[in-house]
């Protein structure tokens, strides 16, 4: 993933602070300070008011349905045919049948099934085509390049995504998602919780908290203009008037701050929505800038 426009938000960043220092320094405070109020309590409650909401609004709409949709997934669920698919593709002048590695992917022992599968590739190839970490990677990337596809269909990207990284950081979830699949005892429903609850379950729920934030915010900052424009010109203080626009600044500043707090959260969701594969709006990218990165990194976290 490129990282060359990274800039694109650090300028966004400072174009928009600048804007606002700017035009509220001309204004002055007594012009300004309702809708930084406004500002303020805007970003304060609904940054409260969705977090309290999201995992409500999440359980309500999206947990059954994404259940429902991993159990249709799971049905075309074929982890013996993925590696061995893979494992043919490699060429090691051997055909492996997709029955054999079906037995070795059976539980009780999920766990040393690359293991086995290796030695067993290895004993009908009649020599050693790749290391056993090495051939461990090509089955767990294989693994992760079919089950995301899988997740795709049917799933939010972000899924997906999530998946992919899990297993990258810890390959026990294959074995996991795989006994699932071949085990006696459990249901295809519960089956398909553990791939909400893994990998599903927490970006949704920031996604809801987003969302709810965005339309609270918006509500507040709509009041806050109405009050605004009736009180313009009934507010007055007596000080100097370079004071005023000093104080204008200083205000200016504040509902700044309160901005970057909303486009960090706008971004943090388009990366979410995008599966992290927007030109812009991916992780790789953000970070890669100097001043943005530091509040992505810290303020989308308060929802």
């Amino acid at each position: 993933m490129t990282t060359q426009f990274w800039w694109v938000f650090d300028a966004t960043l400072v174009l928009v602070a600048g804007y606002f220092i700017y035009s509220n320094a001309r204004r002055g405070v007594s012009k300004v300070l309702v809708m930084c109020i406004g500002y303020i309590v805007a970003t304060v409650a609904g940054s409260l008011l969705s977090a309290a909401a999201a995992p409500g609004l999440y359980e309500v709409i999206a947990r059954e349905s994404d259940i429902d949709a991993i159990v249709d997934m799971n049905r075309d669920f074929d982890a013996a045919k993925a590696l061995t698919d893979a494992v043919n593709a490699q060429n090691y002048g051997m055909d492996l049948e997709k029955s054999k590695t079906e037995a070795f992917l059976l539980p009780p022992d999920t766990e040393e099934c690359i293991q086995n599968l290796y030695k067993y590739v290895v004993r009908k190839a009649g020599y050693e085509p790749v290391t056993e970490v090495q051939f461990h990677y090509l089955m767990r990337d294989a693994f992760s390049e079919y089950y995301s596809d899988l997740m795709l269909d049917g799933l939010p990207d972000y899924a997906a995504a999530v998946f992919r990284e899990t297993l990258a950081q810890d390959v026990n979830v294959m074995y996991t998602l795989i006994e699932n699949t071949y085990s006696s005892t459990m249901s295809a429903r519960s089956a398909a919780i553990y791939v909400e609850d893994t990998f599903v379950k927490a970006r949704t729920v920031e996604v809801f908290g987003i969302f709810t934030y965005l339309i609270l915010f918006s509500i507040i900052m709509v009041f806050s203009a109405l009050i605004a424009s009736m009180l313009e010109n009934r507010i007055f203080f007596n000080i100097y008037p370079a004071t005023e626009h000093i104080m204008g600044g200083v205000i200016g500043l504040i509902e700044a701050a309160m901005m970057v707090v909303l486009l960090t959260v706008g971004t943090r969701l388009a990366i979410l929505l995008g599966g992290g594969n927007f030109l812009f709006f991916n992780e790789e990218t953000v970070m890669a800038s100097k001043l943005f990165s530091f509040f992505y990194e810290h303020l989308w976290m308060l929802l």
